[in-house]
């Protein structure tokens, strides 16, 4: 019979792409592991029914069932605080006055898409403070700007290249910018928000580049820990909110949450999985809405689909500046701050990036 040696094919790969990741290095190879947890655990969970159940030889059978149990383990590990059976990271607000309310949707078009209607729509019905559009050209932009009497200070970069990017505000900007942190084609979007409170949000609007074949995340790893960096320290309320092609439970994003001490609304709540929006079984978050201890949690969710391979995401925060008493945002190990800098190295060399 083939099954049994199926079965050990399949528990053999499970025990391969769990051990990858473990080696932290921005290889596309590598990083391509970090996304399908929950996917590579369900064919886990099937090969060690398998491994139980079919008649596979006794010297293979249960060393790999043991190295394979202890995949699944730290497979789920990982993903478990991302479910509501876990303890929430941000203290939710049941009410709070209208003035120290932010809410931003976060929305990756996909440039070829072309349902700008049934994102006007949604961008209606959401009402949000913040529209982060990412992915949109020329055409997109002319759709969008029609918003702009609800929406009039902005920030734009169209671009062809499906790093564009496009920011509507209700609130006032201070001190916008564009930026290309690490590689040429890719911006990231900063500015000052001025609630109607007075008090001043810190935002980061980001997208860099996911891991592809034969493009390695060294840039977008550095972007995010440059990001990271930037906001250690300072004083004010931060949101940082994007495409981060990389899903929450990543090396990279929780070196960044601890770097910035920022704090994710997901966990002990749910995935909302954004991307694939088109591929219900390959589903993880990409899309995030990471923010400072300062702020409370009013609605995190995931809206509908308008044609794109990623859902938008909408979260509604709360400034409370006594929040972060109780609040424990993770906080950075020493040797944290050493991979920062190697990250940042690596991806300010990459010769591949120039070419984006």
């Amino acid at each position: 019979m083939l099954l049994p040696y199926v079965a050990l094919i399949v528990a053999v790969l499970v025990i391969i792409v769990t051990l990858l990741p473990l080696i932290k290095r921005g290889h596309w190879w590598i990083r391509v592991c970090d996304y399908p947890r929950l996917q590579i655990g369900f064919f886990g969970l099937l090969a060690l029914a398998g491994l139980l159940l079919l008649e596979v030889p006794e010297g293979m059978k249960w060393p790999v069932a043991a190295a394979l149990l202890a995949a699944l383990v730290y497979q789920f590990w990982l993903v478990i605080p991302f479910s509501p059976i876990f303890r929430s990271q941000v203290v939710r607000a049941e009410e709070g006055d209208d003035p120290y309310r932010v809410s931003i949707l976060v929305a990756n078009v996909l440039t070829p898409n072309r349902r700008a209607d049934d994102l006007l729509k949604i961008i209606h019905d959401a009402d949000a403070d913040i529209v982060l559009v990412l992915e949109p050209d020329d055409w997109w932009q002319q759709k969008l700007d029609v918003i702009e009497e609800d929406y009039p200070h902005t920030i734009k970069r169209p671009l062809d290249n499906t790093y564009g990017m496009l920011m509507y505000s209700k609130h006032p900007l201070i001190e916008p910018e564009c930026r290309f942190l690490v590689a040429e084609g890719i911006p990231s979007f900063r500015a000052f928000l001025e609630l109607p409170s007075g008090d001043r949000v810190r935002f980061h609007g980001l997208h860099p580049n996911p891991p592809q074949v034969g493009l390695d995340t060294v840039g977008r790893d550095a972007e995010l820990v440059i990001v990271a960096r930037e906001i250690q320290g300072h004083s004010e309320p931060v949101i940082v909110a994007g495409d981060m092609n990389d899903v929450a439970w990543s090396h990279t994003t929780r070196l960044f949450l601890r770097l910035s001490s920022m704090m994710d609304p997901r966990i002990g709540r749910g995935l909302y999985s954004t991307y694939n929006a088109k591929i219900p079984f390959f589903r993880w978050p990409l899309d995030h809405v990471f923010h400072s201890s300062s702020f409370r949690l009013l609605s995190l969710k995931r809206l509908p689909y308008f044609g794109s391979d990623h859902f938008p995401l909408y979260c509604e925060l709360l400034l409370d500046h006594s929040a972060h008493e109780e609040h424990e945002p993770p906080e950075p190990a020493p040797e944290d701050h050493h991979e920062a800098r190697r990250m940042i190295e690596e991806g300010k060399n990459d010769e591949s990036l120039k070419l984006n």
